[in-house]
């Protein structure tokens, strides 16, 4: 399965407008040198959620600060720290205490007051305000960290490591957390490198990245990138311009970049300026250029989005991509057949003899909305926008889309928290 890569931040209440970097929070680990991290601490044994206060089980705490989409299941943070999910629950992915799958958000068990979430494909992990990250869902290739390859849980779950982080990405089947002193470290699979580890076995408790100081962090279904101190970005494992290394080399020609995130096959990065960059896979115009390249062919060298509106904030899917301009303003690009893109085009892409609906430069989406956050998957994308709205749109799988139908939804429709 396939699941967004999608930057996933430390929560801020000023989400766009107020201040905070185009990531979404302000960066970790600031001002913090290039050193391999003190020897992890032995692990604590594994934690399960407590059980939820029925006081928090409404979204009356505060209004949508963040979400998260995996292939079959969706997420939302409120302001007030509160979790929830939807759809598919086969991999006990929504955290909700049962393994039942739901048309309509529903709480996350326990009492945390989560700052940030993200969603693997199966799985779903989160940092609480203490930094301490917790995950659901399946775990056999030691996705939820806990130490033990083959847990699953319905409720969130403590990843075994005394570290405190700042930022989380989830892809496929492995995680990466930025920890406060800028360290990154990563768990679960590894056959390809995508945790930054010598070994390619998995690893089901958090392994120390070797390199730089790091801001932020994107896990990709087979490699992972992340933002350095010093305005670059690199990247590991298998689907990258240095495919196959098992430890950080940088991306040449990037400077200043203050977010990344990263899809199936393609990495887009913001810059200072608010240019955004993107490298990898284009035969479906996933990099937003405005052109073409040939499957066998991808991008090595970053190239810019072609929009002249500055970019705060991007999410990398499956074959599309969509980031968010300076006032809110939504831009989607790349394919379009499961109206993930949330916009009619008129461009088609050739694929196997046919040509579907594709945009190779970014369309505006819902001109009408203003949006903060947004999440890419293979199938759908969700949105929060500046007032703390919820809006989710494309092909409805188990019901991810949030409606309360199993229907499919070509333009953004609003999602209600219970």
């Amino acid at each position: 399965m396939r699941t967004s890569g999608a930057i996933v931040a430390a929560f801020a209440t000023a989400l766009v407008l107020g201040g905070c970097s185009p990531s979404g929070r302000d960066a970790a680990g600031g001002g913090a040198g290039a050193r391999q991290p003190p020897a992890e601490s032995a692990a604590p044994a594994p934690v399960a959620s407590p059980a939820r206060d029925t006081a928090r089980d409404t979204a009356g705490d505060g209004k949508i600060a963040d979400v998260a989409v995996g292939q079959e299941h969706s997420c939302a943070l409120t302001t007030g720290g509160s979790a929830f999910c939807w759809g598919s629950n086969e991999a006990r992915q929504l955290g909700s205490g049962n393994d039942s799958s739901t048309l309509a958000p529903v709480p996350v068990a326990g009492t945390h007051h989560f700052i940030a979430i993200s969603a693997g494909a199966g799985y779903t992990c989160a940092l609480d305000e203490r930094g301490a990250a917790w995950c659901w869902g399946t775990g056999e290739r030691g996705q939820l960290g806990t130490g033990r390859p083959s847990d699953s849980s319905r409720v969130p779950v403590a990843v075994q490591t005394a570290r405190r982080f700042a930022a989380i990405s989830s892809s496929v089947s492995h995680s990466c957390a930025v920890e406060r002193t800028g360290a990154v470290w990563c768990w679960g699979a590894n056959e390809s490198g995508q945790l930054g580890a010598a070994t390619p076995a998995l690893s089901a408790l958090p392994v120390s990245v070797d390199g730089h100081s790091f801001r932020d962090v994107a896990a990709g279904p087979s490699f992972t990138c992340a933002t350095t101190v010093d305005g670059g970005v690199d990247c590991w494992g298998v689907g990258t311009p240095n495919a196959g290394s098992a430890g950080p080399l940088p991306i040449p020609g990037l400077h200043e970049i203050v977010a990344v995130s990263a899809g199936a096959n393609v990495t887009c990065a913001i810059d200072s300026s608010g240019a955004g960059w993107c490298w990898g896979a284009n035969d479906f115009g996933q990099l937003g250029a405005g052109r073409l390249d040939r499957r066998d062919a991808p991008v090595r060298a970053p190239l810019r989005i072609a929009t002249d509106a500055p970019l705060v904030h991007i999410s990398v899917g499956d074959g599309r991509s969509c980031a968010i301009a300076a006032g809110g303003a939504l831009f989607c690009w790349g394919i379009n057949d499961n109206h993930v893109l949330g916009a009619n085009t008129t461009e088609g892409c050739p694929v196997e003899g046919r040509v579907i609906p594709c945009a190779p430069q970014p369309v505006n989406v819902a001109p009408a909305l203003r949006f903060a956050r947004i999440a890419v998957s293979q199938y759908h994308s969700c949105g929060a926008t500046i007032d703390g709205r919820l809006y989710c749109w494309g092909t409805s799988m188990n019901g991810n889309l949030g409606s309360g139908d199993d229907s499919d939804v070509a333009e953004p429709r609003e999602v209600r928290l219970p």
